[in-house]
């Protein structure tokens, strides 16, 4: 398949020998082509791809397209990358580390050149105690918060949830303010000050950030990938892009943390992804490591099968419940995530009744109450819980 070849940066010979045969036949639907790379994020590689290996084959308004596709992508990652460098000299300077997350940083230093992945928002990782001080100094450049929450619920929302979500409309800029790398109701306990611990410089834009380890890195973009059961083709890119780039893993210890951290099967079923997606490298011991577990084998099956549906919408992990349980290989996990995810208030039980500070908790009650088919009840709560406020 056309987009599957081009889901790379590096391209070998017989990987191009492919695309141009593809293209030579004749037969592309290039509205399909365009429409699934737009779709799963890979715009940017499809066009940069076949501009260099068989422009002068494509039909001429997509070859320009595509050309016009990709410098207004790298022109905006050059902004993306500007900012980021704002907001965390920003940050140092108030004594706040921070570490950026995907967006240019990653598509600079595992794909090597800022036009070739798409970046949507800006994700930092502060640590938790700092979390006020990062929200107020985004605010002094002119970010907005996205959510409007009283003292119950942000005390309830900083519980139970990874990050607040910023807005900078002049600019067009979402970022989100992260102290974990996963929301809490997924259950997968990230081992966030040995994370912090473990953190690096790493060369950007002539400078130097903060970034994961490797293994961390690789970790979470495995459990990030199967937070959204894997429907997008650039996540499974990142991988590859990533075992690429990365030369030096530490292999025992990735999956000695993963193990830990209870996501051996998600760090598993993403190099399984990349591997028979895109042809990944992946080390013999791993392999048979990953082999060894057949219901990760399974799902990487299904996931591969439904990668290109022609209906259908994005999965949402709060409503994915049953596909979400087999990617956990520990039964504890399964009854952890299934416990956070009966009682985790949502955002739309936050705005039934603004809570004080002292309250927080109340948030859950409501939740089952209003979720569970006592709506009746929580109603006539509302005005008596307002005095409380």
């Amino acid at each position: 398949m056309l987009l599957l070849a081009c889901a790379r940066n590096r391209l070998d010979s017989e990987t191009i020998e492919q695309i141009n045969g593809i293209v030579a036949s004749g037969e592309v639907d290039w509205t399909l082509v365009v429409r699934r790379a737009i779709a799963h994020g890979l715009a940017p590689l499809l066009a940069w791809n076949l501009t260099r290996t068989c422009a002068d084959s494509l039909p001429a308004e997509l070859a320009t397209a595509l050309r016009d596709w990709l410098a207004q992508n790298r022109a905006r990652n050059l902004e993306l990358a500007h900012e980021v460098l704002t907001i965390v000299d920003l940050l140092e300077t108030h004594n706040i580390p921070a570490i950026p997350i995907k967006g240019p940083v990653l598509a600079k230093t595992f794909f090597g050149d800022l036009a070739l992945r798409q970046s949507g928002d800006l994700d930092f990782l502060v640590p938790r105690r700092h979390v006020s001080s990062a929200l107020a100094l985004f605010g002094s450049l002119g970010y907005q918060m996205k959510q409007s929450l009283g003292a119950g619920q942000d005390a309830a929302y900083r519980r139970y949830y990874s990050d607040f979500e910023m807005w900078r409309p002049e600019q067009g800029i979402m970022t989100e303010v992260h102290w974990d790398l996963i929301p809490r109701v997924m259950a997968v306990r990230f081992d966030i000050n040995g994370l912090w611990e473990r953190a690096q410089k790493i060369p950007f834009e002539e400078r130097h950030v903060l970034s994961l380890s490797s293994e961390d890195y690789l970790i979470f973009l495995c459990v990030h990938g199967s937070k959204h059961l894997w429907y997008r083709l650039n996540w499974i890119c990142d991988i590859h892009e990533f075992l690429s780039a990365q030369t030096a893993i530490d292999w025992k210890r990735c999956l000695e943390l993963a193990r830990k951290q209870g996501c051996e099967r998600m760090l598993l079923l993403g190099l399984m992804l990349a591997e028979a997606l895109l042809q990944a490298e992946i080390p013999e011991p791993v392999r048979e490591r990953m082999h060894a577990d057949p219901r990760a084998r399974q799902l990487a099956e299904q996931m591969q099968a439904d990668l290109f549906p022609d209906e259908g919408r994005r999965p949402n992990i709060m409503e994915a419940f049953q596909p979400f349980l087999p990617l956990r290989e520990r039964f504890r996990d399964k009854l952890l995530y299934c416990w956070r995810n009966v009682t985790t208030p949502r955002v739309n039980h936050f705005g039934i009744v603004s809570l004080p500070g002292f309250l927080w908790f109340l948030y859950v009650p409501i939740k089952l109450l209003y979720d569970y088919g006592w709506r009746p009840l929580v109603r006539p709560w509302k005005k008596d819980l307002r005095q409380l406020t």
